[in-house]
């Protein structure tokens, strides 16, 4: 048996973007952060939970700074982005946030 892809969004809120970071949190949020864009590096966040049909912005004081090409994951109810790319130079920092 193959899987059959569906479109749950035309045109989501957030900017066309390539490189994003996306995790799963408690089995039903989507997060996806950062990523690249045509003009330049998104330090943002947002998360979907009716997976990916609609999605809300976080305030961009608790999303990390701009970068793509990072991974995110999701471990102990913490979300840990690692490495990536801040539009200037590859890095290898890792930052950690948590969704209350």
């Amino acid at each position: 048996d193959g899987l059959t892809w569906r479109r749950v969004a035309v045109g989501a809120v957030w900017a066309p973007r390539a490189a994003a970071a996306t995790a799963v949190v408690r089995g039903v949020t989507v997060v996806v952060a950062g990523g690249r864009g045509e003009e330049g590096c998104f330090g943002d966040l947002w998360i979907s939970e009716d997976t990916g049909s609609t999605w809300s912005s976080l305030a961009s004081s608790v999303a990390p700074p701009p970068h793509s090409g990072a991974a995110l994951v999701c471990l102990d109810g913490s979300l840990l982005l690692m490495g990536g790319f801040d539009g200037a130079d590859h890095n290898n920092s890792v930052w950690k946030g948590s969704l209350h």
